[in-house]
């Protein structure tokens, strides 16, 4: 894994959030995508500077990235810093106007959302663009599936999982890592921020 340019000619599918932290709810969400669409070459995550709609991160950008890169280290998956260098909200539609920019096809790009953020995607600043630039890949919990905004969306199961990450952010404020939550790398990495006092979660 390696923080840089994607290369846009490839099918690649994005992944954008505040990673605050990553967890393996959003592995899981990946791998699901990848098995739904196998034709997939790359995995891009795109880390945002500040969610719209949602309370601030905890962790700052600089640390939420750093600890990204921590957790994907040995993936083969791309870290496009495009959003969390870019101070301000981070919204979906710039990314996608940047990644057409940088080249990429519609019918080679696909958004991925959890069924959550799918759920509210018609508040989302210019809703009604995002399909002009990316196909929609989301993620459905069996008993969960949310609304149908779009026919063309693509839709696919992932196994239920209790993760939540308010739950996990709680946990990490006390300085302790929840079991089989987070990538291992991570959890190390964690440990060791812990032992030194200097826990990203404990503002």
């Amino acid at each position: 894994m390696r923080t840089q340019q994607p290369d846009f000619s490839k099918t690649t599918l994005l992944f954008g959030g505040s990673f605050d932290p990553i967890h393996r709810g959003h592995i899981a969400l990946v791998e699901g995508a990848r098995k739904a669409l196998p034709s997939i070459e790359q995995v891009v995550f795109v880390p945002c500077f500040e969610s719209p709609g949602k309370a601030a991160s905890i962790a700052g950008p600089e640390e939420r990235l750093r600890l990204l890169e921590i957790a994907l280290s040995g993936s083969e998956a791309i870290i496009w810093d495009f959003e969390v260098l870019r101070p301000g909200p981070s919204y979906t539609i710039d990314t996608l106007r940047m990644a057409k920019q940088w080249g990429a096809p519609r019918d080679k790009l696909y958004l991925l959302l959890g069924a959550d953020s799918y759920a509210g995607l018609p508040g989302w600043k210019c809703a009604g663009e995002i399909r002009s630039f990316a196909q929609l890949c989301v993620g459905n919990r069996p008993g969960h599936e949310g609304p149908v905004w779009d026919d063309r969306d693509i839709f696919f199961r992932i196994t239920p999982s209790a993760l939540a990450s308010h739950l996990i952010r709680d946990s990490l404020r006390s300085g302790k890592i929840p079991p089989n939550a987070l990538p291992r790398e991570l959890e190390k990495e964690l440990d060791r921020l812990f032992l030194k006092s200097q826990n990203p979660y404990d503002n």
